[in-house]
């Protein structure tokens, strides 16, 4: 949210460390000011430390995560997808079994929105839909915030490999990385940083890459990929398309001399060294002759970024994180930690590396601190320590202390997989497994199993295969309790599609197939059974751009099933997107949503609208987000705001209004801040807690 303040740009102080070097200067004078800064920031600490006794307003049932198996999926409208919340109390401990927790999103269909907890947990199962985008997922207990979770559906299979990419830099002379503009710069006399991604390497005397664009600067050195061995003064190039631009010295023909040939005469050439501007991919260089951008050989300044991490090592994961070796984490020039491993999120919105560690949330001292036992490309292993997290959107955090294991392994899109040991030594321990497989080079695997506290088992299992001109899809799920209550229930799905089938001329593909489902439930209370089948169409527009500023898609889907214990009636899932840029600093997306099936219409509703819009431009930012269901009592609107009033002051706020039949939630707060160096201390408000605060380090202390 905009309240917090751990996620608004500060104009920052300039890079400050003992030493030289191309990224920074020293500067004693800009030193003393961050020291004095410190100081004044010590009694605030203190401050928080003391109010960190004070007792809270919390409500029952919070989200304490929500996670996703797999992490991305494809707009297929046939893949499935396991969303887990985990929902506690304010002490941390989960809450009752057959807390009633709903799910909703942008994108796709849950095929049961309203699930109960067992363990403390909510599974509810995802099925994508036709348009590929971003999906906000929203998951709220009864009585407590709200809280959202962003899922990736992509447009095509071949995209989910490049979703596991890394670029490894290693930079034994000197090598930094900007939070603020996601850059990696490193530099090494001699050609000493070595860069690798896939079959592309690179040594040279300095890079920069731009995380998020895969773009890579170098100055003297060398590229090496396919065919292509070159040696460059300067160099752009676009990772993840293998090709750029340089300058360099290569052989051209050039005339030579003038002879006779018959009545006239003809020029003859020889092969010469030039040098100037090339063209460059695997299959070697070219002379370019058309005008390159000022800008495109041109390093950025790093010296002014407010919170850095200096390293000798980084492996970069472009959608997710940067994993360092030997790293210093440094605040405004300042070093304020060392580790021996380290990793960075790419997404958590976080202004300062440190903000990642250490918060205040609710009166509370918030830690995440993870001590990385390894960390490389194929194999990370961590033990976490975590208090006083923050739940959903609302001010409520958990009071308990929790001790993870988390194990993680891939093989670049062949393998990827992970083991998690969560609340060690406590009575609600959790422990998790989860695997997926490229089996070849048509068909993929992937299960998960989690156990918590020894009571209940969940798992599930998802396999996709390509045939010659068809898809088939097979997943099941289901969950047994070990202890208290007998329960036992499983799902089982499948479905062989025809690969798209074009329409004339029209912009619109057509596929159809057939489909299976077979449920069970076994408990002390009795026995429920269902089994069908049947056949599916689905239609799905090709993205269409109305005008050079609007995107509109679409698909629809209808199915029919027969069989033993099945509701009569035919299924028909809709979805439509509407994306528009307003220019450079203004853009919106309007979606809506048409399920009908015989069994959860009257429960959940069958039309559904959406909106999402943003705007940053000048001193105010905006973000809007808001669902409404047409035909039942079911809404949520989000709402974040920022201005700034001058270069210290700043107003901002939030608004969370979230109802699904008679539950409700509704909470607001502004926070007027002031900069002080790095940080901000603010006047807060919030309508739920009607107290007003402080605000110290991006966190409420109410």
């Amino acid at each position: 949210m905009f309240a917090d303040s751990s996620r608004l740009p500060s104009s920052g102080n300039p890079q400050l460390t003992e030493e030289k070097t191309p990224f920074s200067s020293v500067k004693p004078s800009r030193l003393q000011v961050a020291q004095t800064v410190m100081k004044k920031l010590v009694p605030m600490t203190s401050l928080a430390l003391a109010l960190s006794a004070v007792v809270c307003y919390a409500d029952s049932g919070q989200i304490r995560n929500i996670s996703a198996f797999p992490t991305m999926s494809v707009a297929d409208a046939r893949s499935t997808v396991t969303i887990t919340a985990i929902v506690v109390n304010s002490k941390g401990s989960p809450v009752p079994d057959g807390t009633q927790v709903t799910f909703s999103t942008t994108l796709g269909n849950f095929r049961n929105e309203v699930v109960t907890t067992v363990g403390g947990r909510a599974q509810a199962i995802l099925v994508a839909g036709g348009v590929p985008g971003t999906a906000i997922i929203s998951v709220k207990a009864v009585g407590a915030p709200p809280a959202t979770y962003e899922f990736e559906f992509l447009s095509d299979r071949s995209l989910l490999s490049s979703a596991k990419e890394y670029v490894e830099i290693v930079a034994p002379g000197y090598m930094n990385f900007s939070l603020d503009s996601k850059i990696i710069g490193a530099a090494g006399p001699r050609q000493g940083v070595h860069v690798r991604y896939r079959d592309v390497e690179i040594d040279a005397d300095d890079i920069q890459l731009n995380i998020p664009t895969y773009e890579l600067r170098i100055k003297k050195g060398k590229v090496k990929f396919g065919k292509l061995e070159q040696e460059f003064d300067e160099c752009y190039i676009k990772l993840n398309q293998r090709k750029g631009y340089g300058t360099t010295t290569y052989m051209a023909e050039v005339p030579s001399k003038v002879v006779g040939f018959g009545r006239g005469i003809t020029f003859l050439t020889e092969e010469k060294p030039r040098f100037g501007v090339v063209e460059f991919n695997g299959a070697g260089v070219k002379p370019y002759s058309k005008r390159l951008s000022a800008t495109a050989f041109e390093f950025q300044d790093l010296s002014e970024s407010m919170s850095m991490v200096s390293a000798k090592k980084a492996v970069v994961f472009p959608r997710k994180e940067v994993q360092f070796q030997k790293a210093e984490v440094l605040v405004g020039g300042v070093k304020v930690m060392k580790m021996p491993l380290y990793s960075v999120s790419l997404n958590s919105g976080a202004t300062l590396v440190t903000d990642q560690i250490v918060n205040i949330n609710n009166n509370q001292i918030a830690i995440d601190y993870p001590y990385y036992l390894s960390l490389k490309p194929g194999e990370t292993s961590v033990i976490r320590f975590r208090t006083g997290e923050r739940y959903g959107r609302g001010t409520t955090a958990s009071r308990g202390m929790f001790l993870d294991y988390e194990l993680s392994w891939n093989r670049g899109d062949e393998m990827d997989g992970g083991l998690t040991f969560s609340n060690i030594a406590r009575k609600d321990w959790s422990l998790g497994l989860r695997q997926y497989l490229r089996l070849d080079s048509k068909s993929t695997a992937s299960a998960m199993l989690e156990m918590p506290a020894g009571k209940t088992l969940f798992g599930n299992l998802n396999y996709n295969r390509q045939l010659d001109g068809w898809s088939l899809n097979a997943y099941a799920n289901g969950n047994h309790n070990l202890h208290g209550p007998s329960f036992t229930s499983q799902n089982v799905s499948f479905s062989l599609e025809k690969d798209p089938i074009k329409v004339g001329k029209l912009p619109i593909k057509l596929y159809y197939g057939l489909t299976a489902d077979y449920k069970e439930a076994r408990s002390s209370n009795g026995h429920t059974f269902q089994n069908g089948y049947g056949l599916r169409l689905r239609s799905q527009l090709n993205p269409t751009r109305l005008d050079k500023d609007t995107m509109f898609n679409a698909s629809f889907s209808v199915s029919q099933l027969e069989g033993s214990g099945v509701s009569k009636g035919l299924t028909m899932l809709g979805s439509a997107s509407l994306s528009r840029q307003f220019g450079s600093s203004f853009s919106a997306v309007a979606g809506y949503e048409f399920a009908k099936d015989p069994f959860s219409s009257n429960l959940v509703g069958s039309h559904r609208v959406s909106l999402q819009t943003y705007y940053n431009a000048g001193r105010t930012g905006f973000t809007f987000f808001g669902s409404r269901s047409l035909d039942i009592d079911r809404m949520n609107y989000y709402a974040d705001f920022t201005y700034r009033l001058s270069g210290l002051w700043r107003l901002s706020g939030s608004y969370t209004f979230d109802q699904f039949l008679s539950d409700s939630y509704l909470d607001y707060n502004a926070v007027l801040g002031y900069r002080l160096g790095l940080r901000e201390i603010g006047l807060t408000w919030s309508y739920r807690t009607k107290r007003f605060g402080i605000q110290v380090f991006g966190a409420s202390l109410n």
